[in-house]
């Protein structure tokens, strides 16, 4: 998502650009929570599956303490990313199509 500037903007774009009712989540597991919440509290049904696992440095956990409450008051207050764009709806079951 070009426009997806952090993950609530990404979720946000998903749900009213992309029209994404479903998703599954894939990141490093110290950011999956927040993706998750963030997606299903916008209304996507989300799951989420933990990318591989690196060592993370301490400064990884305290930049998620923040975007934690980033997120937090982004949900609460139901803001609105910086840049929407045109709808482009991502329809489809994901059958192939030949």
């Amino acid at each position: 998502d070009h426009a997806g500037f952090d993950t609530y903007s990404s979720m946000y774009r998903a749900k009213v650009v992309f029209h994404v009712k479903e998703a599954i989540v894939v990141t490093q597991p110290f950011h999956l929570p927040r993706s998750v919440f963030i997606a299903r509290s916008l209304g996507i049904n989300a799951y989420g599956i933990p990318a591989e696992q690196h060592p993370y440095r301490l400064r990884n956990d305290i930049r998620e303490l923040f975007a934690n409450v980033k997120a937090l008051f982004s949900v609460i207050f139901h803001l609105k990313p910086k840049y929407l764009g045109d709808v482009i709806p991502i329809t489809g079951d994901s059958s192939p199509s030949i």
